[in-house]
This record gives C-alpha cells, structure tokens and sequence, in this order.
C-alpha cells in the first residue's frame, strides 16, 4: 500500500523530477554541438551520451536541492487543513446546520 503524500511532499517530488528531466534534456544538446563524438550509431557514442545525460541530470537535481531543500516533515503535513475542516464538521453539527455556516 503506498501511503499518501502531502501537496507539499507531491509538489517538491515533481519540481525534482522535473529539474532532472530538464538536465537529461539539456544533456540532448551535446548532440547538435558535437555529433562526431556524441552519436546513436555506435556504442561508444552512445556510451558518452548517456553519460552526458546522466551528469547533466545530477546538476539539475543538485540545482533544484540547492533552492529547496527537503521539505520539513513538521510542516510538510495536511493537518491544519484537515483540522480546519473536522472542527467546521463540529460546529454544524452542533448547530445543527449541514453546511458548517453559523
């Protein structure tokens, strides 16, 4: 079962993913600026862009950590929100109005 991850936690998952699918892109230009040494035809070719691929990934990962680092778990939670709503479920019930207005 995978347990279920806060907005905050999701949004800095996929602003990292998306900081290395950004790197692996950059990586692709290698190919325009040197296409003798980093070509799809031959396996040392391919070998090196990879490698390119990868290494520029890994900035892009350590780019996106830099300007936001791992997200506090005393912060990162849905729980005052999740308060907020149970403590408006109260209050119309008590009131006995449906929709929480007073």
């Amino acid at each position: 079962m995978i347990p279920k991850l806060s907005y905050q936690t999701r949004l800095y998952f996929h602003g990292l993913m998306a900081a290395g699918l950004s790197g692996g892109a950059n990586a692709i230009t290698v190919l325009i600026v040197d296409p003798v040494k980093f070509n799809v035809q031959d396996w040392a070719g391919l070998r090196s862009l990879l490698i390119a691929v990868v290494i520029s990934a890994v900035v892009g990962f350590a780019t996106y950590l830099k300007a936001h680092p791992l997200p506090d778990p005393q912060k990162d939670s849905d729980a005052p929100r999740s308060a907020q709503i149970k403590i408006a479920e109260i209050k119309a019930a008590m009131s006995g109005t449906a929709d929480g207005s007073v």
